[in-house]
């Protein structure tokens, strides 16, 4: 996009060095050079239609322009200004090592409307003229060696199609600069998530313990187990399975969980068992019918479903991530 604007800026609408249509070159000098009234003209459609008008006079010999005769040169169509660009460019002063960037480019365009106002010459203080000539006449014969652009409006813009698609170019550059920004900030966050990923999918394939409890959350007996223990009236009842009976006899008393025995369950299950991971004591052995209460089937056997589920959450991160750099 910005080389298309530079050469935009170059050679008009057309992008390319042509004598084919008007774009770069209009018809008549007058028409590229702004004649004696700029409004209906179309000074400023090119760059090289521009450097032609500076430089083209009837009977000249191209001093004014570049210090140097380059013989005469004059507007008369759209092939005459094409060669004679030819011939002009290669006077121009050259910066060597220079690249575009939008501080130069602005740089140049402040440059020209400088240019534009400090000549001094009468026929410039209340119009856009450029060049040596001081009249309100160009045309790139008789009336030649200068451009005249169309009035400044009251918002101060400058109204000349070439510098305009090179303030263009300047902020599409800027654009540039800060979507490299942007994307170098995109990529180092992609890069950690995709250690964090990684980091995870290894801990569950290694059977490794998933993300640990609050410890004093763990030692919590579970609502479903307290309840069970709550249920039990009798101290032989009680004991059977595995709750703590609170009394002074058989019958007398309150069945409560033995939080010392939920605490070891709850180690046990964030445990794991390695790689082959799949089970633990109390999933080991169980037939499909039994295996629940923190068991889940999963093909031939019964396995520890805390593994299983740190294990998806593990693959759920991974695919996060293909999903954010494929789409």
């Amino acid at each position: 996009m910005v080389k298309e604007l530079q050469n935009k800026v170059l050679y008009g609408d057309s992008g390319a060095l042509t004598a084919d249509n008007d774009k770069p070159f209009p018809a008549t000098g007058a028409t590229a050079c702004g004649g004696g009234n700029p409004t209906g003209a179309r000074s400023g459609a090119s760059l090289a239609g521009d450097l032609v008008c500076l430089c083209a006079k009837t009977g000249g010999n191209g001093n004014e322009c570049t210090g140097k005769n380059v013989g005469t040169i004059a507007y008369t169509a759209a092939a005459a200004a094409k060669t004679a660009y030819e011939q002009l460019l290669p006077l121009c002063p050259k910066a060597k090592g220079t690249k575009f960037n939008s501080a130069s480019a602005a740089a140049a365009r402040a440059g020209f409307i400088t240019a534009l106002k400090e000549n001094g010459k009468g026929s410039q203080a209340d119009a856009n003229i450029l060049g040596a000539e001081d009249s309100k006449q160009c045309n790139g014969g008789a009336q030649g060696l200068c451009v005249y652009y169309k009035d400044t409006p009251e918002d101060g813009h400058t109204p000349i199609p070439w510098l305009e698609a090179l303030e263009a170019a300047e902020r599409k550059v800027e654009e540039a600069k800060t979507n490299a920004l942007a994307n170098g900030q995109i990529y180092s966050a992609v890069v950690n998530l995709k250690h964090t990923a990684l980091s995870a999918y290894l801990r569950a394939i290694s059977g490794d313990a998933p993300w640990p409890l609050d410890s004093a959350q763990a030692a919590k007996p579970s609502g479903s187990q307290a309840e069970k223990c709550n249920k039990l009236k009798t101290k032989k009842d009680c004991e059977e399975k595995g709750c703590q009976w609170k009394g002074t006899d058989n019958k007398t008393g309150t069945c409560e969980a033995d939080e010392t025995k939920v605490t070891t369950q709850t180690n046990t299950a964030g445990t794991g068992e390695g790689a082959s991971g799949a089970t633990t004591e109390k999933c080991k052995g169980k037939e499909q019918k039994d295996c629940k209460d923190g068991c889940k089937w999963e093909g031939t056997e019964c396995k520890d479903s805390s593994f299983l589920l740190n294990k998806h959450f593990a693959l759920s991160v991974v695919s996060a991530v293909f999903v954010t750099l494929l789409f």
